[in-house]
């Protein structure tokens, strides 16, 4: 798999690990079936249940989606990380 950057999303990002940067991605392009840039409907209830469920705030900029650049800093967080060993 080839993770293609460009300036305006790595500056969007926070600071990664190599490792855990890969994995993130790994994660988003399993569970953005449809390739739409946008988890919405049934790609983001299970996604946005582990951040209600983790406690943390995060910036959600529209009710029931949640795009890469919102699902990255609560990856890096590890909101995800319980459900996607269970997956």
């Amino acid at each position: 798999m080839v993770l293609l950057r460009d300036d305006a999303s790595e500056a969007a990002l926070p600071a990664f690990g190599e490792e855990l940067l890969f994995t993130a991605w790994v994660m988003w392009n399993k569970a953005d079936t449809n390739n739409s840039g946008t988890l919405e409907g049934n790609e983001a209830v299970t996604y946005l249940d582990a951040i209600r469920k983790s406690g943390k705030e995060y910036d959600m900029k529209t009710l029931g989606q949640l795009s890469s650049f919102e699902f990255m800093p609560a990856c890096k967080d590890e909101a995800f990380k319980i459900w996607f060993y269970r997956t």
